[in-house]
């Protein structure tokens, strides 16, 4: 059984309230019989947790450097939004496991 912070996933699940249980199960199924895909998301997980340190012990950026990434904002051709649902109806396993673990971290910090 996979486990989210001691919690099987289904269960931690339910209780965030972040992803459909038909998801949820869709990951933990793909995990099960992908080990290529299971070590993917393991390593996902780790590049994560070492990103979020990194970001944490970083600095404020410079004025400088804030002023240099709006302006590239800026410069970005403006794009068409696409709805929540057009996105989720071309979500792959591998999406899913992202967003999981992209949710988790936005619920902890």
């Amino acid at each position: 059984m996979d486990l989210v912070d001691g919690w099987p996933l289904e269960q931690w699940l339910k209780e965030k309230g972040k992803l459909e249980i038909r998801d949820a199960a869709r990951v933990e199924d793909a995990l099960k019989r992908n080990p290529a895909l299971a070590r993917q998301y393991e390593a996902v997980r780790e590049e994560l947790a070492e990103a979020i340190h990194l970001n944490e012990n970083l600095g404020a950026p410079s004025s400088r450097a804030l002023d240099k990434l709006f302006a590239a904002i800026d410069a970005e051709p403006v794009r068409k939004p696409v709805s929540y649902t057009h996105l989720r109806a071309h979500e792959t396993v591998l999406d899913l496991v992202c967003r999981l673990l992209l949710e988790k971290k936005n619920t902890d910090h």
